[in-house]
């Protein structure tokens, strides 16, 4: 029998959090909401433990505080803006079948690019924006690589 399959958390799947957002918001008919910069920082450093109903949650509270549609770090939680915690990387034996096999692809693109990031990304037929955010989730840096 096969094992069931894990669904990421929120935390493991950062390149959705826009999309997971805005699919949320549609949903509580939050309306016109906009983020200052400082209420976005807030709520992507969050590691979101209860996952997708704590984040329906927040924008839930934050539409109703945000009388003028405008997201302001007082409208989150106190969960949500509290200093966050030292980073937390995942082990590379803690990764997915699938992001050991993306963190590959990428180390040996970075060693065929010397490093290059643009090239890596066009090589993957992905923004530079998401392979960055790939190595920051995979502990990567692309100077290790540089000839």
């Amino acid at each position: 029998m096969p094992s069931p399959r894990r669904i990421a958390t929120c935390r493991e799947r950062r390149e959705d959090f826009g999309l997971l957002l805005s699919r949320l918001l549609r949903r509580i008919d939050a309306g016109k909401l906009t983020f200052t910069p400082e209420a976005g920082r807030a709520m992507l450093r969050h590691s979101w433990p209860g996952n997708i109903r704590e984040l329906e949650k927040c924008l839930s509270r934050a539409s109703v505080l945000a009388e003028d549609g405008v997201v302001e770090l007082e409208h989150l939680p106190p969960s949500v803006t509290a200093a966050p915690a030292a980073p937390v990387r995942p082990s590379e034996a803690q990764l997915s079948a699938d992001d050991r096999a993306r963190r590959e692809q990428i180390v040996s693109l970075l060693r065929e690019h010397g490093g290059n990031v643009t090239s890596v990304a066009k090589a993957m037929g992905k923004a530079r924006t998401q392979v960055q955010r790939w190595l920051r989730r995979y502990d990567l840096d692309p100077l290790t690589y540089r000839r």
